[in-house]
């Protein structure tokens, strides 16, 4: 028979409180990081969400995929992607609130973890919008861009959430089948042309593109022209559909 004595008795016993301490706390770590499959996202929510890159779609946006589906995700426009395609990573983030995202669902991270656990925080909710940033720039090219101002074109630099607005520039990437951007002196934005419409203009092309400033939250650091009217190059007017 095998005599334990108090001292070791104490020792036994605090090794066993340690590891149960220890396996609370991990089990805490590992309920609070709730992964969200892709097919259950529903707009307004913040989630976790796991899964491979499949696609870069622009700068600051890619594609992720897992089990159950993909998404887009969007890092905000002072980001740049940094993970490759086929990483398998975690994005945390808010699935966008707008009428978009019933038939694209869209994420907008504000942290990223990598395969090797390195996490990324992104600028996520600046109080500072992309206003501020360009609006000493737009400031200064307005004097030189008078002429614009007489034609009632707004320096992309000075959009603002809801306005209506008709813009000038060059075509720089197109996004999707529906979506491009456009880049004139004072910065560059996103232009939705619609479901219902096809890609009509093409990289490199000077363009003026009519419509009105997307008016949800992500405004705040990534402004997007619902466009209405599109003037190509050569002079031909489209009307877009509603």
């Amino acid at each position: 028979m095998i005599h334990i004595n108090v001292g070791q008795k104490k020792n036994i016993m605090k090794q066993q409180i340690a590891i149960a301490l220890f396996a609370f706390a991990y089990s805490l770590t590992a309920s609070a990081e709730e992964i969200t499959p892709i097919e259950k996202l529903e707009r307004g929510m913040t989630v976790s969400v796991r899964g491979e890159v499949t696609r870069i779609l622009d700068e600051d946006e890619f594609r992720m995929r897992d089990s159950t589906g993909s998404v887009r995700i969007y890092i905000g426009w002072k980001n740049r992607v940094t993970v490759p395609v086929g990483e398998t990573i975690t994005v945390r983030g808010v699935v966008d609130d707008d009428l978009e995202s019933r038939f694209r669902p869209e994420i907008y991270a504000f942290q990223i973890v990598r395969k090797d656990g390195t996490a990324i925080d992104l600028n996520k909710r600046e109080e500072s919008s992309p206003e501020e940033s360009t609006g000493d720039v737009a400031r200064e090219d307005k004097d030189a861009n008078s002429d614009e101002e007489e034609k009632n074109i707004t320096p992309i630099g000075d959009l603002k959430r809801g306005m209506p607005a008709e813009i000038q520039g060059k075509v720089i990437k197109i996004l999707d089948e529906d979506e491009f951007r456009i880049e004139d002196s004072t910065g560059s934005v996103r232009v939705y042309i619609g479901w219902r419409n096809r890609m009509v203009v093409r990289v490199g092309e000077e363009i003026g593109v009519r419509g009105v400033v997307d008016d949800d939250l992500r405004l705040f650091f990534r402004p997007e022209l619902y466009a209405t009217e599109i003037t190509r190059e050569d002079g031909t007017t489209i009307e877009l559909d509603k």
